[in-house]
């Protein structure tokens, strides 16, 4: 999966639509084409993934737990698996449950950032917020190009009052926004950078998507 669907997946609909897969266009078209495809692992496992993405982005969170639940089964050696569970989990406020998922995602695959993301998105929802830090700090060192951990971990150090520390995260998640483009975003974190300088929030942000 790439980056831009597991965003969409990690953060609710409202701020960044989910994008159907496997050119189906409805929930209703999966349940039709389950009972047409063949009963292989592979055809089945991206059927209830597709099933499970687009019902948790419509905030069916039982529902896509029990299509996701079936990917696992289906895949126990994929992180991805775990790892859109575990995000499902997170939104649905079984937070331990998800932070055990991505703790499985990030054993079966030790080299990618994601799990990391999503542990401390999932920490900052119950104020953890030096442990998000970690988390961030170890999927920036898995890669550097990780947007969301520079805007997390700026949402942790500020709700810790760390605003130097913040405002950095802040500085570097603009610059690289810069350099890849993105101007529009990279204005969003201008603002956010100098509502901070002014004044610390009263109440915890949620990190910025992109």
């Amino acid at each position: 999966m790439g980056r831009t669907a597991l965003r969409a997946m990690i953060h609710p609909p409202t701020l960044s639509p989910a994008r159907l897969w496997l050119g189906l266009a409805t929930v209703n078209t999966i349940g039709l084409t389950l009972a047409l495809v063949t009963q292989s692992p592979f055809s089945l496992a991206a059927l209830y993934r597709h099933q499970g993405i687009v019902r948790s982005n419509q905030g069916d969170y039982a529902l896509a737990l029990e299509s996701f639940q079936r990917l696992v089964s289906l895949q126990p050696e994929d992180p991805e698996s775990f790892l859109l569970r575990g995000i499902a989990q997170a939104r649905a406020g079984a937070y331990q449950e998800a932070l055990d998922d991505f703790e499985t995602a990030s054993q079966l695959s030790p080299g990618r950032p994601e799990p990391w993301v999503a542990r401390g998105n999932t920490l900052i929802l119950i104020e953890g917020y030096r442990q998000a830090i970690n988390a961030y700090s170890r999927a920036l060192k898995l890669d550097p190009e990780a947007l969301e951990a520079y805007s997390g971990r700026s949402v942790a150090y500020e709700n810790l009052g760390q605003r130097k520390e913040a405002l950095a995260d802040l500085q570097t998640l603009q610059e690289r926004l810069v350099k890849q483009g993105q101007l529009a975003q990279a204005e969003v974190v201008q603002k956010r950078r100098e509502t901070l300088r002014r004044a610390p929030p009263t109440k915890p942000k949620p990190p910025l998507t992109f």
